[in-house]
């Protein structure tokens, strides 16, 4: 909650503290995706040391390439009552990013610098995001989701329908395999037999 980002050793049981971090003093959220970059929300308004130009601006989502330090930040310009506090999860697959905050999933394209529609609209709390095959799944407080990547459609099947008006708080991909934790139980779906 002091805005300062940890980097720890499993192996060495050492940890330390990461450089050139903005001054924000209180990180929401914090997400490295498959790429080496970073993604940070705050639960405060963010500072870029003396840069008058981003100390102007409603930033929703900072994106840090660690290995080039440079900064960049998205704004929100969809919802202005949504603030960067709101994000809950957050999942990169290529040039998409996909963010859950507590009123729905929003999809960023990095290549065009801007928010995308998508047909299906999730007003729902995403509590998390991951993504198997050519699907992206979004567990939220009214059932399991599952968007088509490709296309950014979302998909109604009979794995998601049972999880209608549940709670669903968590998922994971083990082989074959989908687990999913939820208000209705713990359950596990086999993609080979469905």
């Amino acid at each position: 909650n002091y805005g300062e980002l940890y980097k720890c050793n499993l192996y060495t049981k050492t940890f330390k503290k990461m450089p050139n971090i903005p001054k924000v003093s209180n990180i929401n959220f914090s997400y490295y995706d498959d790429y080496g970059e970073w993604w940070i929300s705050t639960n405060d308004a963010i500072s870029f040391y003396d840069d008058t130009f981003l100390l102007n601006k409603d930033i929703f989502l900072l994106h840090w390439k660690e290995n080039s330090n440079e900064w960049n930040y998205i704004n929100n310009n969809f919802d202005f009552s949504l603030k960067s506090s709101d994000i809950t999860s957050l999942y990169r697959y290529q040039n998409h990013l996909y963010v859950g905050t507590i009123k729905g999933l929003y999809v960023y394209n990095l290549s065009l610098k801007r928010w995308i529609e998508y047909d299906g609209f999730i007003n729902d709390y995403v509590f998390n995001i991951k993504r198997n095959e050519n699907h992206v799944y979004i567990v939220t407080n009214n059932g399991l989701k599952v968007m088509l990547d490709s296309k950014n459609i979302i998909i109604n099947s009979s794995l998601t329908s049972i999880f209608n008006n549940h709670l669903i708080m968590d998922l994971e991909f083990l082989g074959k395999h989908l687990y999913l934790l939820s208000d209705y139980g713990f359950f596990q779906y086999n993609f080979d037999t469905d």
